[in-house]
């Protein structure tokens, strides 16, 4: 028979079959003919196994960094554990129960059953963020938690378990239950809280107080449903050598004496026989818990006490509706979203809500700013307008941070204080091909009128600073008059006075520019003349402007203004009055380098202008100004 048919036949002693093996490892020879194969002695790995290195390996990594944490006061971080564990009662006990029947090495342990308790504990927030190892601490010490950074070379928050109660065979799985649950909820508030700051006056928030009494006791509770009793959680630093010796001589076979008093409080009728009375200090704030501290002061009634007087309104600050990702604004300028425990602490930034965004922004920054001391007080975020654009977002996270929000104005020299006479000139449109700042004129207005909405005095103050210090427009001067004007969807939305004075400022300022085109007006007029930011708007623009004009009553008497003052000061300059020309600024129309005290071009032709309407009408106004018709002060000369 060939070697090939033996795939095909299967024998065996209680039939024999001609046909094809569904299952290659039956017996497919002769069972007499076939050898003996001894069977290896060595035990296969069980999952058990790969899962405790695997836990092991995740836990013991150095390398893995979580600076950060969730930004939650303590307050609130203790009223959403509460009702967590107190929700998920039964799972918690499944879970107790289970680990009860583990026959498992007393140092793996921990690193196989971290991750189960973080989930039906702490709905998984531990996970990734605590590194956990053994080491070797004071003999009746529970172990030690710490803050990232605080143990050199390890970025996250760290748990070390004392490990000499731990070192003799018969030690009890509650022992280690008792220590590591104590630790966790060490961590648990460190991961939601953060570590708090030294200057900061201490919130008990890593010493074993009411707020970690109350998570304790809790656990405590629910774990009397279990198949053998409660778990044995001690509370009180002073009680737990007395409590680890009751257990020592238990676990030698006296199983009839008394159990330990887990976290019991000894009676005291009267305070003169308590020699600590309850003056005791609280722990250093050096982002590591004090175990061993002495915490007698606190009584069980205190801990009762907080599920009636704090929880409700603890639970109604909602802190958790933040999420768990912040957004940064990276060194491109670019906003990304971040994980708030790969993010900063939380205590070294505060937010800027925008939308449904975070952007997180230097804290010690922004509370140098006056203005925004009392929102930061009051809520501890700023809140933007949700309609306000992602480049005006930038921009205001920029000053926030550099005291400016572009390039340009870090490198050039701003003067300290406002010259509110000032104004950019407006440029044909042939001369605008290179910009002389980044950020534009109409930047500058929305970042004031964001910054007006926010209350940020200081931003106000810089956005206009930088309008009058523009020397030129270098962009179409129609979209900023809208905005600056509310002409569109915030058309009811006064006006605010600053930006209303700087665009009479910029209507006023007059420069030597070729207005009119020479294929329009060839043969008129002789080279570029003197003319207004107004007129050039007028002919530049023509029906788009008077369009604006006749939406905005802002506009029209801005205008209105605007053509007065100009007319004024044409017949001032004419008549070579020193007191006035003397109060006249450099860009006035009055005054200019190339024709020193025989007047501007200008003022001697709307001078002419406008005595003519004088001696006809007997005032200033244009024959042919209404409503709906701005009153151009060239309109005599131009059609």
């Amino acid at each position: 028979m060939e070697p090939w048919l033996y795939q095909n036949i299967h024998l065996d002693r209680r039939s024999a079959s001609l046909g094809p093996t569904p299952y290659r490892v039956f017996n497919c020879y002769n069972n007499g003919l076939q050898p003996r194969i001894e069977q290896s002695t060595r035990r296969r790995r069980s999952d058990y196994d790969f899962r405790t290195e695997r836990a092991a390996r995740e836990l013991q990594d150095k390398t893995v960094e979580r600076p950060g944490d969730l930004g939650w006061p303590p307050e609130f971080a203790t009223a959403w554990c509460y009702r967590f564990v107190a929700d998920n009662e039964t799972e918690i006990v499944d879970a107790i129960d289970r680990i009860r029947g583990m026959d498992t090495p007393k140092k793996d342990l921990p690193y196989l059953i971290f991750n189960w308790l973080d989930k039906v504990l702490f709905d998984g927030k531990l996970h990734g963020s605590v590194h956990l190892e053994w080491k070797d601490l004071t003999s009746a010490a529970c172990g030690r938690t710490s803050a990232s950074n605080v143990v050199p070379g390890i970025a996250r928050v760290s748990i070390e378990l004392n490990s000499l109660p731990f070192r003799e065979s018969r030690c009890s799985t509650d022992a280690i239950l008792d220590v590591l649950i104590h630790q966790m909820i060490h961590a648990f508030f460190l991961v939601c809280c953060g570590a708090q700051p030294t200057e900061e006056k201490s919130d008990g928030r890593l010493s074993d107080g009411v707020q970690f009494g109350v998570i304790l006791d809790t656990i405590q509770e629910i774990s009397q449903q279990c198949r053998e009793g409660r778990l044995p959680l001690i509370f009180y630093a002073h009680k737990r050598r007395q409590c680890l010796e009751r257990q020592k001589q238990w676990r030698n076979g006296d199983i009839y004496g008394p159990r330990p008093p887990y976290g019991g409080r000894s009676s005291e009728r009267f305070i003169s026989l308590n020699p600590y009375g309850r003056a005791t200090s609280a722990p250093p704030e050096d982002g590591q818990t004090h175990c061993s501290h002495n915490n007698r002061h606190i009584s069980e009634a205190q801990i009762k006490n907080w599920q009636v007087e704090r929880f409700a309104s603890a639970i109604d600050l909602a802190m958790d509706a933040k999420g768990d990702t912040v957004h940064e604004v990276t060194p491109n300028g670019k906003i990304a979203a971040v994980s708030r425990l790969e993010a900063p602490p939380s205590s070294t930034y505060v937010e800027m809500v925008w939308g449904s965004k975070r952007i997180t922004v230097s804290k010690a920054k922004a509370r140098k700013l006056a203005s925004l001391k009392k929102p930061l007080d009051k809520s501890g975020e700023l809140k933007l307008p949700k309609d306000c654009l992602e480049r005006i977002v930038l921009f205001v996270h920029a000053f926030i941070q550099n005291g400016e929000y572009d390039e340009y104005s870090s490198s050039q020299r701003l003067p300290g204080t406002l010259d509110f006479d000032k104004a950019p000139m407006l440029l044909p449109n042939d001369r605008r091909s290179t910009p002389h700042s980044a950020c534009a004129m109409l930047d500058h207005i929305r970042i004031f009128k964001a910054a007006e909405e926010m209350g940020f005095a200081e931003l106000q103050s810089h956005a206009l600073l930088r309008l009058h210090s523009m020397p030129v427009v270098c962009e179409d001067p129609i979209d900023a008059l809208k905005e600056l004007y509310n002409i569109g969807e915030h058309a009811t939305q006064p006006v605010h006075a600053g930006l209303l004075h700087w665009a009479r400022k910029f209507f006023e300022r007059t420069d030597v520019v070729d207005l009119y085109p020479a294929s329009r007006i060839r043969g008129r007029l002789d080279g570029p003349t003197a003319s207004s930011n107004l007129e050039r708007l007028r002919y530049w623009y023509g029906d788009v402007f008077t369009e604006l004009y006749r939406q905005s009553n802002a506009l029209k008497e801005d205008c209105r203004l605007v053509v007065a003052r100009l007319q004024v000061l044409a017949i001032a300059d004419s008549d070579a009055m020193p007191v006035v020309q003397s109060q006249m600024q450099p860009n006035a129309v009055t005054s200019h380098p190339r024709w020193g005290n025989y007047g501007h071009p200008y003022a001697r032709m709307a001078l002419t202008s406008a005595r003519h309407r004088i001696s006809e009408e007997g005032d200033y106004r244009d024959p042919r100004f209404d409503d709906d018709m701005p009153p151009w002060v060239f309109r005599g000369f131009v059609n």
